[in-house]
């Protein structure tokens, strides 16, 4: 204003007709977005969008502005407590010089966009529609799908479901720093690190790859919000068209459905691989804690891991149990340090990327086994079952036939039969506790501190931590991305609230302890972008490791 330039707020702006962008689920994404298209077409208009640091939504929005805007220029202001004025004063006057020559280009019609003849893949169901516009099934022996690493034996199992319902599906290798430096190089690295591992990690597949020909389709479920993990398949299709990779494409799942897309034969056995691997995480976890000689049971885990996979791929239901039966037999003879009851345990919870994914939470997991912590981490069907729930709540509200109820019903009624089995034959192995999977009772936990009507991670995160501590753990770890809010959120509720009092509350049980052995109860939060911890936050997780230590002992001597 201080130049003589108009400002117009951008909602004042008749912007309703413009489409926004795909699955944009914020409101206030939607509405700049679709100023955003206005402003594009309109000759006098340019952009300035002003945001804050480390804003969550706006680093997804921002990218999607600008590739809106083409090569229309536009201002970004980033804000804090220490924006200066010199500094904002100084980029405004560069975007107005460059304005201005847009403007002078453009009269003399030497400013035009772009355009190239790349056709981007196409994905309808289980029907693809390649760069060429040819039509191909997703089961097509040509057609591969990459499935990124959210920890080796997810990765593992899951792609060996797909597989048995005949799809090529390949695992992608464990995330590295040249994974991370990648993926930084596609996105702004504001993003969190869930999108920028996947995003490396495809690129990465696509430079090494040798068969050019190939289809290849990332895995990526998605969702309608709040989380911004539902922004991935859109920024990552934009990546592929930026990079113009040809026969590139995303294949999604979503939570509407609770991940059925792929049909029944894949979700019965998904929903066994993903169970398997949930239980095989923490046993690994056990073994590298507690087993005497980690490297013959290491060597053990891993050969019979491999037979696993095998049966998954290309067995019967009944011949994978007999698996993890022969599995758990063998694991039952490694001779342990302490036995598995005795042993201090530490829940790890939070974003359900980071807490499974070995590259981000690989220094929390070396600290912990430094001083024989067993790791109990949150698994992944804890959301596949809180998809269920949320569900549920659908049907009450009379959403969906009564056939629909119905199958729904079967279905979960099969899942919760088919994970009392794999645990309790698991459980024989001596390095597992069998813990049904109960997302009401975590919702129970935390319903107090926050709103059930909050959806997604948040109180997952909360009520998890209520739950375990004491019951199943001395000690719980939240971990999440950088800048991450629900993480944020459950942060700061359980700094607050993880004490005694606040446990006997959730639980609906007296004080379990005095409050003179220890009020607070060991928590730590932690934000992850893939870099090494500062000295700050190993000091902290020193202090949470003799926190938790200490706590154990207080536990094995209460009665309860």
């Amino acid at each position: 204003s201080s130049r003589d330039i108009t400002i117009i707020p951008h909602d004042f702006l008749p912007s309703e007709q413009f489409e926004s962008y795909e699955n944009m689920y914020w409101g206030s994404g939607n509405q700049v977005l679709r100023s955003a298209r206005f402003i594009k077409e309109h000759p006098q208009l340019y952009g300035t969008f002003i945001t804050n640091f480390s804003c969550g939504p706006d680093s997804f929005i921002i990218p999607y502005f600008r590739n809106t805007m083409g090569n229309k220029p536009s201002l970004t202001l980033e804000l804090d407590s220490h924006s200066a004025d010199a500094g904002l004063n100084t980029r405004i006057e560069a975007a107005i010089d460059i304005i201005n020559r847009f403007r002078e280009l453009s009269k003399k019609n030497m400013m035009t966009e772009l355009t190239d003849d790349f056709r981007q893949l196409e994905v309808h169901g289980d029907v693809i529609i390649d760069s060429d516009g040819k039509k191909v099934s997703i089961r097509d022996k040509n057609v591969k799908l990459l499935v990124p690493n959210m920890g080796r034996l997810a990765t593992d199992a899951f792609a060996a479901a797909a597989r048995y319902d005949g799809v090529n599906a390949q695992p992608l290798p464990v995330a590295t720093f040249e994974t991370l430096k990648t993926g930084r190089g596609l996105t702004t690295s504001k993003e969190c690190i869930p999108l920028t591992l996947c995003a490396g990690a495809m690129l990465n597949y696509q430079n090494e790859s040798h068969n050019k020909d190939e289809i290849a389709l990332m895995f990526m479920s998605t969702s309608c919000g709040p989380c911004r993990q539902g922004q991935y398949t859109a920024y990552i299709k934009d990546i592929i068209k930026r990079k113009k990779l040809r026969n590139y494409g995303l294949f999604t799942l979503t939570d509407v459905d609770s991940y059925s897309g792929l049909g029944k034969k894949f979700v019965i056995r998904g929903w066994m691989a993903l169970t398997i691997a949930d239980v095989m995480q923490n046993i690994y976890f056990a073994i590298q804690a507690l087993a005497v000689n980690k490297k013959s049971a290491n060597k053990l885990f891993d050969e019979e891991w491999k037979k696993i996979i095998e049966k998954i791929e290309n067995g019967s239901t009944d011949s994978v149990y007999k698996q993890l039966e022969i599995f758990a037999q063998k694991l039952s003879t490694i001779e342990k340090t302490t036995s598995f009851e005795n042993a201090v345990k530490v829940a790890l919870v939070g974003e359900i990327y980071v807490r499974n994914d070995d590259f981000s939470r690989r220094e929390l997991v070396e600290k912990l086994l430094e001083h024989r912590i067993v790791i109990k981490a949150a698994p992944i069907g804890e959301y596949l079952y809180y998809a269920n729930y949320q569900m549920k709540n659908l049907y009450k509200k009379n959403i969906g036939s009564f056939n629909d109820k119905m199958r729904f019903k079967a279905r979960e009624i099969f899942q919760r039969n088919i994970e009392i089995k794999i645990k309790k034959t698991l459980a024989q192995s001596g390095f597992y506790e069998c813990e049904l999977l109960d997302v009401e009772k975590i919702i129970d936990h935390a319903k107090k501190l926050v709103s059930p009507e909050l959806e997604g991670e948040t109180i997952l995160t909360v009520g998890s931590a209520m739950s375990d501590i004491m019951n199943h753990a001395s000690g719980v770890i939240s971990l999440g991305p950088f800048g991450c809010m629900p993480s944020r959120v459950a942060e700061s509720i359980l700094n607050v609230n993880m004490n005694i009092r606040e446990k006997a509350i959730a639980s609906d049980q007296p004080l379990l302890l005095s409050n003179k052995e220890m009020d607070n109860l060991p928590f730590l939060s932690v934000e992850t972008d893939g870099n090494l911890f500062p000295q700050i936050i190993q000091s902290k997780i020193e202090v949470f490791i003799l926190q938790t230590l200490k706590f154990h002992k207080i536990l094995l001597k209460s009665p309860q």
